[in-house]
């Protein structure tokens, strides 16, 4: 079974850039990075509950999907990196995060307690370090309708969310949660040192 570290870890991820695949029986929880070096620490995590790391499509596949799609015009192979994917095994204990696909798109329940752990892994996935304004940025557009859930959250570990910028681009709903100087030295603080490949993601005073 997956102890409660792995558990914490899947939910950041599930937060930020990580997806539930489901097979015939059980689930799994994959996610696709450019970021080798992370999804071996994660791959180390969880071992033997998870694959190794694998190539999944080079900086040469990726720019050219990506100009195909009409995500990136100028995309080129130089631009890119190659992108690796990740996933655990499928297992029963995965299915606690089913509900959160309910509504059919991916959305956080209410009783999320974040700690550490959770933020961290979600702070990797989709946060932004905005190193002029020497803050945190969090991008959550799933969540477009849901910013007092996401405040509770963080209302709970003692921290504010200063400001949402909100809008909407090309027919799609954006939201980021932005954090003043001050809460996101607390948010530094909180989360500890930086994970593998995420160090520019943590100012020099927190590493």
């Amino acid at each position: 079974n997956f102890n409660d570290e792995q558990i914490d870890i899947l939910a950041g991820l599930l937060m930020g850039d990580g997806s539930i695949k489901r097979e015939t029986n059980n689930m799994k929880i994959q996610c696709n990075l450019t970021n080798l070096d992370y999804l071996n620490y994660l791959y180390e995590k969880f071992y033997p509950l998870s694959s190794n790391p694998k190539l999944g499509r080079t900086s040469k596949e990726l720019a050219k999907e990506n100009v195909e799609s009409g995500f990136d015009l100028s995309a080129s192979e130089d631009n890119y990196s190659n992108q690796y994917f990740w996933h655990t095994v499928s297992h029963p204990e995965i299915k606690q995060f089913d509900s959160w696909y309910s509504s059919g798109v991916k959305v956080w329940p209410k009783n999320i307690k974040l700690n550490p752990t959770i933020l961290k892994h979600w702070y990797v996935g989709d946060g932004h370090f905005n190193s002029s304004a020497n803050r945190i940025e969090i991008s959550m557009d799933n969540e477009y309708e849901n910013t007092n859930k996401v405040e509770n959250y963080f209302e709970e570990i003692g921290i504010d969310v200063d400001y949402w910028n909100k809008y909407t681009t090309n027919g799609r709903d954006r939201c980021t949660a932005q954090f003043g100087k001050e809460s996101s030295n607390q948010l530094w603080k909180y989360m500890g040192d930086p994970l593998p490949g995420f160090g520019y993601k943590w100012p020099e005073r927190f590493k």
